[in-house]
């Protein structure tokens, strides 16, 4: 899931862009955007895997 992200990061951000700084905040904020979409989609995960499950 990690290297995914990092290599979605790599391909979204500009080489030229890709700063210490700048790659630690978009890493973080991609990171925090992948935690709420899992949270969220999860719950509807749950709810399709449990129907399918009955």
């Amino acid at each position: 899931m990690l290297a995914i992200a990092m290599l979605l990061v790599g391909m979204i951000v500009p080489i030229n862009l890709r700063d210490g700084l700048s790659d630690l905040l978009f890493g973080a904020t991609f990171m925090w955007i992948i935690v709420n979409q899992e949270a969220f989609f999860g719950k509807s995960t749950k709810k399709a895997t449990t129907h399918r499950h009955e």
